[in-house]
């Protein structure tokens, strides 16, 4: 609970102090600062997500939770370096990785949400 009131705090934040940032026809904004708020943001959420699912299962279960966690990660980080490669690393490159960061985080968390809710 308290994960979420902190995470429900960063978003209200957010929203109040970056009012101007819209995102395009495919969700991504297009405004460096703003995908670097996202992203943050996608992180807390991630993060208070994960949590609460190892709050939610055995210690079997937990270890192997971790263990998912770890490969994701090593996943997620490969990607981006994938997307930096590609675009490099100047503005639109910066860009792409933070809207791809943002991204992948908050498809995390929806998966976890789901396990917590199945347990």
């Amino acid at each position: 609970m308290r994960y979420l009131c902190i995470l429900a705090l960063f978003m209200f934040a957010s929203a109040s102090a970056s009012a101007k940032c819209e995102r395009d026809k495919y969700g991504a904004f297009a405004d460096v600062q703003c995908a670097s708020e996202a992203a943050k943001l996608a992180d807390l959420e991630l993060n208070a997500v994960y949590k609460r699912m190892l709050d939610s299962v055995d210690a079997h279960s937990r270890q192997r939770l971790v263990d998912a966690q770890r490969k994701w990660l090593a996943f997620f980080l490969a990607h981006i370096q994938f997307i930096e490669k590609l675009d490099g690393r100047g503005a639109d490159g910066q860009l792409t990785a933070l809207n791809a960061n943002e991204k992948y985080k908050r498809a995390r968390a929806d998966d976890l949400r789901q396990w917590i809710r199945q347990n």
